[in-house]
């Protein structure tokens, strides 16, 4: 599915990742986890947007549109995207996607 290929939290996370498969009776969630420096509470609310980069100081290749890219396909699919973080420990990705 092009949005995990494209997306930045599967490219950041590459090191300390962990995804699980859960389905339902009418979605599917897909969580994937990484262990690594979290996110600020400040930061998770613009994590999807256009050219935001949480950590600007870091020397970087992408642009800051993974996550927006990601959001836009999952939002095209009727599912929704949400973020959850404890800095420091992990951040928590959850794609729902409707099932069928």
């Amino acid at each position: 599915m092009r949005v995990f290929s494209n997306c930045t939290f599967l490219d950041n996370s590459r090191k300390y990742l962990s995804i699980r498969l859960k389905q339902g009776n009418d979605s599917v969630q897909i969580e994937i986890e990484d262990r690594g420096k979290g996110i600020p509470p400040d930061e998770l609310k613009h994590v999807f947007d256009p050219f935001y980069r949480v950590d600007r100081g870091r020397p970087s290749d992408g642009l800051g549109i993974g996550l927006t890219l990601a959001n836009a396909i999952v939002k095209q699919h009727g599912g929704t995207i949400e973020v959850s973080s404890i800095p420091y420990v992990r951040n928590v990705f959850r794609v729902i996607l409707p099932a069928g």
